[in-house]
């Protein structure tokens, strides 16, 4: 991950205010650092190389137009596009996404362009020609990406964090509307951060600010068509083409890629294919010591099965202490999922050694593997019991009684 940040309005401390934002999301990019102030405008970036390791520079400046650009994430099959521009006549100053991603915007604009690729990506774009300032998001929100409002100036960054270092929004308090949907849903939903007046930019959304407004404009939005009965061996070939094209992307990068493996079917089958693509691949997975759950027994079996190297990284109290407080640290925004601590160690060890390790995530979201989603075909019955009576029940479960005050 790399790590952007800027403001617009830019006065005479602008290079002091970008540099304390950029000191902190510096965590996001160990690789490098670069600015870009004029009277307009002042974009950071913190990197993390992961392609072209001797180019990728950001800003990305057009000192004619004073267009420019500050990106995190990666553009899937940028190649293919960089060959498509080389042959219409453009000259690319290196061989990075970020340059194919400049050069598709100024040369179809810049909604067309972020409808032709796909990613995981943020960044913003200053169009030299009309002086907006447009924040984009990948499909899905990937890539997070915050900004506030403050007399007129807008500040954005990929932490709510480096938003909070500008002298704009230091004395910015909690949401307690956020804090109180955190307890109930154990994370932050829709665009609120947490923080008054942060907010994050909707995923598949251009936010465009001019003359001191906002706009947003949702660029794509899923087709959802009607149930069709599809053979089970055409949907096992669909579902297995889009994984593989989808693993092969995101195994593009100019360092070491390893991958996460619990033992579960979803990281199974993720090393499986990436073991296809990348044969050379490391796996890693977590052992908690003294834990009654554990899943090595299962990704010590796969991993041999498939003939990848594979590391155990053994987790013991005192590193979970450890983590907890580093994410407490780092954490954009309050989220109450007790894996982040095991996650955030693999990553630790597997940085060691490699900058990008695939996962399976979001496979039980997309193909309903919770058992709560059975649950949810009964909804429907369950908005008509009267209130009361869901109260009343709870009052005599035995694992719901309350206790008294004491």
């Amino acid at each position: 991950m790399c790590g952007i940040a800027g403001f617009t309005a830019a006065g005479r401390d602008a290079r002091v205010d970008l540099e304390r934002m950029l000191v902190a999301i510096a965590h996001r990019g160990p690789d490098g650092a670069g600015t870009f102030v004029d009277r307009g405008i002042a974009l950071g970036h913190r990197r993390l190389a992961i392609v072209d390791l001797m180019g990728g520079a950001q800003p990305r400046v057009d000192e004619t137009s004073g267009d420019a650009i500050t990106f995190n994430g990666e553009i899937y099959g940028f190649r293919a596009f960089a060959d498509e521009l080389t042959a219409n006549g453009v000259a690319l100053c290196d061989s990075s996404d970020t340059e194919v991603l400049f050069q598709l915007i100024r040369r179809h604009g810049l909604r067309r362009a972020v409808t032709m690729v796909g990613g995981m990506f943020a960044f913003a774009f200053r169009d030299g020609a009309t002086g907006a300032l447009h924040l984009v998001r990948d499909r899905f929100g990937e890539k997070p990406l915050y900004y506030g409002v403050a007399d007129g100036q807008l500040v954005f960054a990929s932490e709510a964090s480096a938003i909070l270092s500008h002298p704009a929004f230091q004395a910015t308090s909690v949401d307690m509307a956020a804090a109180f949907q955190l307890l109930h849903f154990e994370y932050v939903p829709g665009c609120a951060s947490g923080w008054s007046g942060i907010r994050k930019v909707p995923p598949a959304t251009i936010l465009t600010f001019k003359n001191g407004v906002v706009t947003l404009d949702r660029y794509w939005r899923p087709t959802v068509g009607s149930k069709t009965s599809v053979p089970e061996q055409v949907a096992i070939r669909d579902i297995d083409a889009a994984l593989t094209t989808a693993v092969r992307n995101q195994l593009v990068a100019d360092v070491p890629v390893g991958v996460f493996l619990s033992g579960g079917l979803d990281s199974s089958l993720i090393t499986a294919i990436a073991a296809k693509v990348a044969p050379d691949i490391t796996a890693f997975t977590v052992r908690v010591a003294g834990r009654g759950f554990d899943e090595t027994p299962y990704a010590i079996r796969v991993a041999n099965h498939l003939g990848v190297r594979h590391e155990i990284v053994e987790i013991a109290d005192a590193d979970v202490a450890q983590a907890f407080d580093n994410l407490r640290q780092n954490l954009a925004e309050p989220l109450g999922d007790a894996s982040l601590l095991p996650t955030w160690l693999v990553c630790r060890a597997a940085r060691r050694s490699m900058k990008v390790a695939l996962g399976g995530d979001g496979a039980d979201e997309l193909f309903a593997g919770y058992p709560n989603f059975v649950v949810q075909r009964f909804a429907w019955a369950m908005r008509h019991i009267p209130s009361r009576v869901g109260r009343s029940s709870s009052a005599h479960s035995p694992g719901c009684r309350r206790e008294p005050d004491t």
